[in-house]
């Protein structure tokens, strides 16, 4: 059985009540939040199972052997219906199951013997590693001093002082963080002159700001059509086709990127982090390595790249890239926790206590941290020191619903 998702569905059980899971409407969205390291065509059964009633025909079956014949039924039905492995669908089944029942069930139960293997344990893939806007205009005070923007009238032959000086206020709202007044001068300098592509641009740049995606997508297109070889706007209409989660428009404008610029590393970067969110896996981690190098010191591709080995087993690289990353950047108390999980997953279990502990001496607060922690300690049979991190972990989140499950499984020891 898939533990994560089983522990996903728990939690979202806990915090939503257990009439989420006949619900999908309601289910849909925490799965897709939740579930990001969970592959997709397991979620896809699993949200297949739940729009076909399944909850409903598991609580209301009137034994445990009605519940087995019950969940035979759909899991076939799905097969014919749908087109889904029915082996995917009978673990689904069977975490619905889990959810409905086992977490009625579990006041006066003996915590698992040592050998109950733990839940697989995901990497955490952080968005401040995502490269967002390079090459702009954003910062101006840099492009003045090295003399690469001045004025106006430097950059175009346009219609007068009127739309250069909008413009040149425009750069120093946006430099200051004033977006609302950014776009305001823009748009005054594209009234004024509406052939002038930077313009366009940097209007785009002050909406992504604002996470205005849709009008930012609007004008780094118009800023395309009037300079067809405009790499910086491909790039960052890529950046905001990647925060709108639309990847294949995003991955088409960073390739048009590279076809510019074949030597600009943020451009393979992000086209990986792209491909890592559609779980290709092998595309990420072929645009991570070029991207490292071009960018031997990029710490965040050699991170996404340890992320993408780790999902796709291949551990040894995961960790080897997660200890450049510390090389890099040793004060990432992600990368710790990261590398953790994959000692986690080969059994290496001192090595992954090592890790969590500098992932929460770098950052106390790190609950994910002191709960795997917890979940390795308990794994050795080291229960008060998993106690103490579960305990860890509800005071710094009241509402985890796994460390207070554990904690009381761990009461008998």
């Amino acid at each position: 059985m898939n533990t994560n998702l089983l522990n996903i569905v728990k939690r979202i059980v806990a915090e939503q009540g257990e009439a989420v899971l006949g619900d999908p409407q309601r289910l849909k969205p925490f799965i897709k939040s939740y579930a990001q390291t969970v592959p997709q065509d397991e979620r896809r059964a699993f949200g297949r199972c739940v729009e076909a009633g399944a909850y409903n025909a598991l609580k209301n079956a009137p034994d445990a052997a009605d519940r087995v014949e019950r969940k035979a039924i759909i899991a076939q039905r799905m097969r014919y219906e749908h087109g889904i492995n029915p082996a995917l669908c009978a673990e689904s089944l069977d975490i619905l199951e889990a959810a409905l029942f086992g977490l009625k069930n579990t006041a006066g139960q003996n915590r698992p013997q040592n050998t109950t293997k733990i839940p697989p344990i995901p990497p955490v893939i952080t968005t401040k590693k995502n490269k967002t806007l390079p090459i702009t205009l954003a910062a101006v005070i840099v492009l003045i001093a090295a003399g690469i923007f001045v004025s106006y009238n430097n950059l175009h032959n346009g219609n007068g002082n009127n739309a250069g000086t909008y413009y040149n206020r425009a750069l120093a709202y946006h430099e200051k963080g004033d977006y609302d007044n950014a776009i305001a001068d823009y748009t005054e300098v594209i009234n004024l002159d509406p052939g002038f592509a930077n313009a366009y641009y940097n209007r785009g740049l002050a909406y992504a700001q604002k996470k205005n995606y849709d009008n930012a997508i609007a004008d780094y297109t118009q800023s395309i059509k009037l300079d067809p070889n405009y790499m910086a706007a491909y790039f960052n209409r890529g950046t905001a086709y990647y925060n709108r989660e639309d990847y294949d428009s995003a991955i088409a404008d960073y390739a048009q990127t590279i076809k510019l610029d074949p030597n600009f590393a943020g451009a393979y970067h992000n086209r990986g982090n792209v491909y890592l969110f559609k779980e290709d896996y092998d595309n990420a981690i072929v645009d991570f390595t070029q991207a490292v190098k071009l960018d031997p010191n990029d710490a965040g591709s050699y991170y996404n790249r340890g992320n993408a080995y780790y999902n796709r087993k291949d551990y040894n690289r995961a960790i080897a890239d997660y200890a450049q990353v510390i090389k890099l950047d040793p004060n990432d108390a992600s990368v710790y926790y990261n590398r953790g999980n994959v000692y986690a997953g080969k059994g290496d279990y001192n090595s992954a206590i090592a890790d969590y502990t500098q992932a929460v001496r770098l950052d106390p607060n790190f609950a994910a941290a002191h709960f795997n922690r917890g979940l390795v300690y308990a794994q050795k049979g080291d229960y008060n020191s998993a106690r103490a991190d579960f305990e860890r972990v509800l005071r710094i989140d009241p509402n985890h619903a796994e460390a207070r499950f554990w904690l009381n499984e761990l009461r008998a020891y």
